[in-house]
């Protein structure tokens, strides 16, 4: 068994001659440093990010019930249906067991 530094520089040298994998990584830090020069700006001084931080706060917390509905709708749209309790005749799981009903998504 090898140290862990030797285990390092071993992976190292592994993963460092992987062409796919350098590209990924530069077009993935590529990205993110497009995005952060493009919004760092926000941050230049404090009162900006704290009234940015603020008015998103409230435009999450004023709007989270129609957040929440079209959640609910989405999620019901996709998830298996609750019709009630597991029949006698099988021993339930827990009090809330669910049946899976057709719907579209799900096998």
């Amino acid at each position: 068994m090898s140290s862990p530094a030797a285990q390092f520089k071993t992976d190292a040298k592994r993963i460092t001659a992987d062409l796919r994998h350098r590209a990924t990584i530069q077009t993935a830090m590529g990205k993110y440093e497009l995005v952060r020069d493009q919004r760092k700006h926000w941050f230049q001084d404090w009162e900006g990010a704290r009234t940015l931080a603020a008015r998103t706060k409230y435009e999450a917390v004023n709007g989270l019930d129609a957040h929440l509905l079209q959640f609910t709708r989405k999620l019901e749209a996709r998830a298996p249906k609750c019709i009630g309790p597991a029949p006698a005749r099988r021993p339930a799981r827990s009090s809330s067991t669910c049946y899976r009903r057709a719907a579209p998504g799900w096998s």
